[in-house]
């Protein structure tokens, strides 16, 4: 099934937050993903989005930060 969302940051960081919690990730690592993703959907005009792609997004983003 596919989910569509409007991005929205602040529930993105917040969802990062939780899960990271326990690890050794700083806000500004989270603040850095949140405002990379949000640069890269404002890029290509993306008024939504899979919420399985924003997902795929932040790990990627995790992996290498």
């Amino acid at each position: 099934m596919l989910l569509l969302h409007n991005f929205d940051g602040d529930k993105i960081k917040y969802g990062i937050l939780k899960s990271c919690e326990k690890r050794p990730v700083s806000v500004e690592q989270i603040e850095e993903i949140v405002a990379f993703i949000e640069n890269e959907i404002n890029k290509y005009y993306i008024s939504e989005i899979e919420t399985e792609k924003i997902g795929e997004m932040v790990m990627d983003k995790l992996i290498t930060s």
